[in-house]
């Protein structure tokens, strides 16, 4: 299961988050949070959002990078209220034990209603541009102007104590602004490196500059406020300034780039300003990455959690030297679309795996159904030709009368004068002893066992010569003989036909009771049914095939289609959860990675995962485990390790 971590001093309710304060006399302002208001507020910004404002046309299709600087506005803007939220909190337990408590109070009540005001802009804003709604006009220019503007109001705050020191520096902020290529060229060429030691007078002398001017923080060496990207600089704070108690532990707790990532630095005494009348200094050394846009941070009391955070607008630090906030949008767009590559790569790549396992699945489906399609084929047809047998060989066929030859009207020749099975024999017919006296040639109308078979043989019958006519110990005369030789099946038992003339319109059938002649030597009944199936076998061979071509392709699509369902499903799932290796192996470990932007847990400060194994029979659990970030910024995925042994 995954979730996010109530903070400090709050506990989850079906309404949302409610803030328990320590106090009755606290207003809760935190009730702005509340889900149903929250989503209210995020529909009202979104449409304000939506409206027309200058002449920028609206409507225009948003690009990729603008979708993600939405998503990490709003990631930014939820991080910032829960940081809010846990100093009001500590606030409250620090009014007790501090003189001015009423005013750390305040400022934090004001600080979490405004972060709250942020957090439903922020996600009203990320909704509508994943949408692909709102203008694209001058954005990239707003961006800058809101930069320029936001270090030009810190740099005002110096021009009063180094007037030459600060036009200086807003001259290469101007710059900086104005051209990323050299911003990015001086953060590359500034390394790293521990502050110069500082002279004593020279920190009183900047220290007292502090006090004259209304601050109660300066930094070494950069002068009253500001630091260098690169560089390790020394952050001083005046404790008899703030509201902190005068036996307050004091702890700098820096948001870099708006908060999403947080550091504690605990500070010390500043020895060298000690006996400043009116002032109690405290020390810490910061460290600038290079990837720094904005440094905040407010001053913590270690001991009550009491929070000084410059009456609810926190402390900004000035950068130089470092990139904006867009060039940092900029770079890790482009290492977040390097990561979705190399995702789909490696996802792909399974699949391709996956699928030629499907086709080799496929195929043994394919050859299992041509088998047995073979073998339910065989026993239909073995089944039909017992069938075919057993009707053959009727006993009722016994008592069908039977001859040879009748005298005067037909008579059969050839070899020995039987009629045996498999042989070739002469049937003679005389034409004029009966029906069909007006014709001298005649059809003769031939069937097996009984008229067995549905269809007859139909053969045409020629006037037999003198010779013929001997040779069968026919008269010459004394008729009109007709004769075809015929081919006895050997599976016939019994011979049944009957004539008729060229046209089929007279019929001689012997008065209705046919011609039937037995048949010497027929095939047995094991011999008859090898000969019967073999020739249907023959019959429906072109007919089987393709039926069995079906039955193979058949079989194989439904292998390929539930492979077809069970990828789209996968696809679905692996855009918010998957796992390195792909395919888990049982007793080791792995990788969970989980997309918290497309899920109800978007926009949360920190993500858990709990789980088990085998539908949670397995005794063995893991989790709660805090979920890392895999990229800066609140993009793509947070990732757990899960030790399977």
């Amino acid at each position: 299961m995954l979730g996010h971590r109530p903070l400090a001093g709050q506990r989850c309710s079906r309404g949302g988050v409610a803030v328990t304060p320590a106090r009755r006399r606290i207003a809760r302002v935190a009730r702005v949070l509340n889900t149903a208001q929250l989503d209210k507020a995020a529909a009202a910004a979104a449409a304000k959002a939506a409206a027309p404002t200058g002449t920028s046309g609206g409507g225009a299709e948003l690009d990729d990078k603008s979708k993600l600087k939405a998503v990490h506005a709003k990631i930014t803007a939820a991080r910032e209220l829960a940081r809010r939220l846990s100093e009001e909190k500590q606030a409250v337990v620090a009014a007790g034990k501090s003189e001015d408590g009423a005013l750390l109070v305040k400022s934090t009540e004001l600080a979490a209603a405004a972060a709250a005001a942020q957090a439903a802009r922020a996600d009203a804003a990320a909704r509508k541009l994943t949408r692909g709604e709102g203008a694209a006009g001058g954005r990239e220019q707003l961006t800058r102007l809101r930069a320029e503007n936001d270090a030009l109001k810190a740099l005002l705050l110096e021009m009063a104590a180094d007037r030459r020191a600060a036009q200086e520096r807003l001259s290469d902020l101007q710059q900086r602004i104005t051209s990323p290529a050299a911003a990015a060229a001086a953060a590359a060429a500034a390394p790293a490196a521990a502050p110069p030691a500082a002279r004593g007078e020279e920190l009183v002398r900047l220290a007292e500059a502090a006090r004259r001017a209304g601050q109660g923080t300066f930094t070494w060496p950069a002068g009253v406020a500001g630091g260098r990207v690169g560089t390790t600089i020394k952050l001083y704070y005046d404790r008899a300034r703030g509201p902190l108690s005068r036996d307050a532990r004091p702890r700098i707790k820096a948001g870099l780039n708006k908060w999403e990532e947080i550091l504690l630095l605990d500070m010390r005494r500043a020895d060298v300003l000690v006996g400043l009348d009116g002032q109690d200094w405290w020390e810490a050394d910061v460290q600038l990455p290079e990837e720094l846009f904005q440094f905040d941070y407010v001053i913590v009391d270690a001991v009550t959690g009491g929070v000084d955070n410059n009456k609810a607008q926190d402390f900004h630090l000035p950068l130089m030297g470092g990139p904006t906030e867009q060039e940092v949008i900029d770079r890790r767009t482009a290492a977040f679309a390097e990561s979705e590559r190399k995702r789909h790569e490696m996802l792909q790549a399974e699949e391709d795996r996956q699928w030629a396992l499907v086709e080799a699945v496929a195929k043994e489906a394919a050859e299992k159904a041509r088998v047995e399609f073979r073998e339910r084929r065989a026993r239909e047809l073995l089944a039909a030709a017992t069938e075919a047998t057993t009707r053959r060989r009727d006993p009722a066929l016994a008592s069908i009368p039977r001859a040879p030859s009748q005298p005067n009207v037909y008579a059969w020749g050839g070899g020995d004068g039987a009629v045996r099975a498999g042989e070739r024999m002469l049937l003679a017919y005389n034409c004029g002893s009966g029906k069909l006296a007006h014709t001298n040639s005649a059809k003769l109308h031939l069937g097996v066992d009984g008229w067995k078979d549905k269809q007859k043989t139909v053969f045409d019958m020629a006037p037999l010569s003198s010779s013929e006519l001997k040779e069968l110990g026919l008269p010459p005369s004394g008729g009109s003989w007709c004769g075809v030789w015929v081919d006895v099946p050997r599976n016939a038992e019994l011979l049944d036909f009957v004539f008729s003339d060229r046209d089929q319109r007279a019929w001689d059938n012997n008065n209705g009771r046919d011609y039937h002649t037995a048949v010497e030597d027929p095939l047995d009944a094991e011999n008859l049914l090898e000969t019967v199936l073999a020739a249907m076998t023959r019959e429906s061979e072109d007919a089987d095939l393709a039926a069995e071509e079906r039955a193979a392709t058949r079989a194989a699509r439904r292998v390929e289609s539930r492979a077809r369902v069970a990828r789209k499903r996968r696809e679905a799932q692996q855009e918010v959860l998957f796992t390195v290796p792909l395919v888990p192996n049982a007793g080791e470990t792995c990788e969970l990675h989980y997309n918290p932007t497309l899920t109800p847990l978007r926009g949360r400060p920190d993500v858990f995962v709990s789980g088990g194994f085998n539908r949670w029979r397995h005794p063995q659990r893991f989790g709660p485990a805090l979920m890392q970030p895999t990229m800066k910024g609140g993009l793509g995925f947070v990732k757990a390790v899960v030790d399977g042994r």
